[in-house]
């Protein structure tokens, strides 16, 4: 508004000045005036109807306080240069539910143009990039247009992964879990399926005799059950929040809780990751088989985020797997408690990395 009045105040003195000294330069510089921002208006006009306008990053992917390009990208069908552009955009952490306001300026010219800024973040998380508003001047910067921009950008902060040295019980090794799926290279137990048939050896079991079989070959056969495939310990991430407290801890928290799914993956014991989701009000989990399921599991946690819900994990796990039975279960916190059946195992508030690298009995 202050641009246009600006303008107009300069273009009545110009008339006045023609007219007082009857001049026809300044009646001609007058017209000219007049008619420039006209011209201006509808280029700009045009402009910006055959333009289109996305969110951009030059990377989808960072480590904490990694600079990162962030902005908007332009397409333009037209040769019509723009010479200031304000953006307005904001940088949300889903994860620990921040919001950053950033505002820039640019200008655009030729077919594809950029307009960018340096971003970081200090916290890994899911960060958004929602453009919330773009303005476009004409080349005289007296008229203005809004431009809509409904895309949406992700960019994912990833927390330092390290990994817990887990040790596992002999009772947690041994662990069989009733299942319909069974282990295709290892013999079992599980009389309800038979994983092949063999010779007699010494020192087999009289039960495990195939008797009928025996009889037709005349030699002792013997049957070899099946092994059922399970997962024996299953890890509650409990982000249940006090009303009011701040959550400049979740980094340690998430880093904890993926080291320990990876310290036992590495020991050998596949597990359940079980969470609580905000929106849609139930539990979630998923099987961890092999490293590639730790990322899966981070995106996951970061899209769940910390709720003020008191949530009693384990019954409701209980009441969704009606049924399921598992050796040992993991609760970890946001107070960095970890418990172990019902029992508090350790702290491990402000050293977290520490404890875990020096061994997890499981």
């Amino acid at each position: 508004m202050k641009g246009k009045l600006i303008y107009l105040f300069l273009w009545l003195v110009t008339v006045y000045l023609g007219i007082l000294y009857y001049s026809r330069a300044l009646l001609g510089l007058a017209a000219l005036e007049f008619f420039l921002p006209v011209i201006s208006f509808l280029f700009l006009q045009i402009a910006v109807r055959k333009m289109q306008i996305r969110p951009c990053l030059s990377i989808g992917v960072a480590e904490k306080n990694q600079p990162v390009q962030a902005g908007i990208e332009i397409e333009m069908k037209h040769r019509i240069p723009l010479p200031r552009i304000r953006v307005e955009f904001t940088v949300r952490n889903h994860f620990y539910d921040q919001t950053e306001q950033v505002v820039l300026w640019g200008m655009a010219y030729g077919r594809k143009t950029r307009i960018t800024k340096e971003i970081s973040s200090e916290h890994c998380g899911l960060l958004i990039l929602e453009i919330k508003e773009v303005k476009i001047y004409d080349i005289f910067r007296i008229f203005s247009r809004k431009k809509k921009v409904r895309e949406k950008e992700t960019l994912a902060v990833l927390p330092e992964y390290y990994e817990a040295a887990v040790f596992l019980r002999e009772s947690t090794r041994n662990f069989l879990e009733e299942s319909e799926e069974y282990d295709k290279n290892r013999a079992g137990d599980d009389p309800s399926e038979v994983f092949q048939i063999r010779e007699y050896h010494g020192g087999d079991r009289m039960q495990s005799i195939h008797w009928k079989l025996s009889a037709r070959t005349d030699e002792l056969m013997v049957k070899e059950y099946s092994l059922p495939v399970g997962n024996p310990v299953v890890v509650f991430w409990d982000m249940q929040i006090g009303s009011g407290e701040t959550t400049g801890y979740l980094d340690e928290y998430l880093e904890a809780g993926l080291a320990l799914s990876q310290g036992l993956l590495q020991a050998g014991c596949e597990h359940y990751a079980v969470w609580f989701n905000k929106k849609q009000k139930d539990l979630e989990r998923i099987a961890i088989t092999e490293p590639e399921d730790i990322y899966l599991l981070t995106e996951r946690i970061f899209s769940a985020g910390p709720y003020e819900e008191e949530i009693i994990m384990e019954e409701l796990y209980r009441e969704k797997y009606r049924g399921e039975t598992w050796h040992t279960q993991l609760l970890f916190n946001l107070k960095k408690e970890l418990w172990k059946n019902g029992q508090l195992e350790m702290e491990l508030s402000g050293c977290a990395r520490d404890v875990l690298t020096e061994g997890v009995w499981v």
